[in-house]
C-alpha cells in the first residue's frame, strides 16, 4: 500500500543540501565582516592621522607648554596619539585607541611624527606603512613625505 510522504533517505539528502548552503553563506558572512572591520579600522586610523597632523600644524597643545609636533605610536592591538616628537609611555596627554579584538596593525616604522607648522613627516624615509589586518583581509596605509595617507585594499 502506498503512503504519501518522504522517505528517510530523501529527508537526509535535503538536510545535507540545506546544511551545505548554510555553511557557504555563513562563511561568506564572516569574510564580509572581516573586510568591513579592516576597512572601518583603516578609515579610523586615517582620521586620527589627519587629526594629529592638524594638531601639529595648528600648534594645539595639551597644556600651556608649546610642543614641537604631534605623533602616533603603533602597537599590534592599539595606537597612542602623543604630543611632542618622542613617545613617552604613560604621559598624561597621551590618547590610547584600542583596536577591536580581531584587528591588528603592523607598522613600519612604529612611530610617526608630524612637524609643527608644516605638518610634514619628521622622518619621511622610508615612507611609513601601516597594514591593518582582520580575518585574513588587510588594508595597507602609506603616507607620503607630506603626511598624506593613501589606502590600498
Amino acid at each position: 500500500m502506498f503512503k504519501p510522504g518522504f522517505t528517510l533517505t530523501e529527508l537526509v539528502i535535503i538536510m545535507g543540501i540545506l546544511l551545505s548552503l548554510f555553511a557557504l553563506t555563513t562563511g561568506a558572512s564572516f569574510s564580509t565582516i572581516a573586510q568591513s572591520q579592516s576597512g572601518t579600522t583603516a578609515q579610523t586610523i586615517i582620521a586620527d592621522l589627519r587629526a594629529t597632523q592638524t594638531k601639529a600644524m595648528t600648534g594645539t597643545t595639551p597644556s600651556t607648554t608649546p610642543v614641537a609636533g604631534w605623533g602616533i605610536y603603533f602597537e599590534a592591538d592599539r595606537y597612542t596619539i602623543f604630543a611632542g616628537t618622542t613617545y613617552l609611555p604613560g604621559a598624561p596627554s597621551n590618547t590610547v585607541v584600542t583596536l577591536p579584538t580581531n584587528v591588528t596593525i603592523t607598522a613600519s616604522p612604529t612611530t610617526i611624527v608630524f612637524e609643527h607648522i608644516s605638518g610634514h613627516l619628521s622622518s619621511p624615509t622610508p615612507a611609513p606603512t601601516l597594514v591593518v589586518s582582520s580575518g585574513g583581509t588587510s588594508r595597507t596605509i602609506t603616507l607620503n613625505s607630506l603626511g598624506v595617507p593613501n589606502v590600498t585594499p
